[in-house]
């Protein structure tokens, strides 16, 4: 899969908190398969708490702002609104071009707006720590686990 040999693309691995390391990964929907960068939602047999209810519905929501982003650029560029025909670099590039392009028209819009809504950051990136290599759906279950943990952290443990 493109994925797993653009694995350098991504950011270093990060400690979430007081629950351990977690990979950068991809929020999928429950068709596409689980791996080391893939994380979908507990399957219905599996949601045998509030806490992962509360993780699926999480996963969800975050979902849907990302396809509320993607329905944006389709709509501003007619290109999008078809498969793309192009190699997967010439398609990174373009997105990317694109991406580039609805955020300088977004910032030449309303320039105050779009700061008071993404104030930039004052605070040094920490550094990232690795994780140690478990392979491909067991780290990302392991990934899925501990974001329950730290959502119980931050706001309860839900039964």
């Amino acid at each position: 899969m493109f994925f797993d040999e653009c694995d350098d693309v991504f950011p270093e691995t990060s400690d979430l908190g007081d629950v351990g390391p977690v990979q950068y990964h991809i929020l999928t929907d429950d068709g596409f398969g689980q791996g080391f960068r893939y994380i979908e939602p507990f399957p219905g047999n599996l949601v045998d708490t509030g806490s992962k209810r509360r993780f699926n519905m999480k996963h969800g929501c975050a979902r849907r702002v990302i396809d509320v982003a993607f329905d944006i650029l389709q709509r501003r560029f007619a290109v999008l609104q078809k498969p793309l025909q192009l190699e997967p670099g010439r398609a990174t590039r373009l997105v990317t071009s694109l991406l580039i392009l609805h955020n300088l028209i977004a910032w030449k819009e309303d320039v105050a707006a779009y700061v008071e809504r993404y104030p930039p950051s004052v605070e040094p990136l920490a550094f990232l720590q690795p994780i140690s290599q478990i392979e491909g759906p067991q780290q990302a279950r392991v990934a899925r686990e501990r974001i329950v943990q730290h959502y119980d952290n931050l706001y309860g443990v839900l039964l």
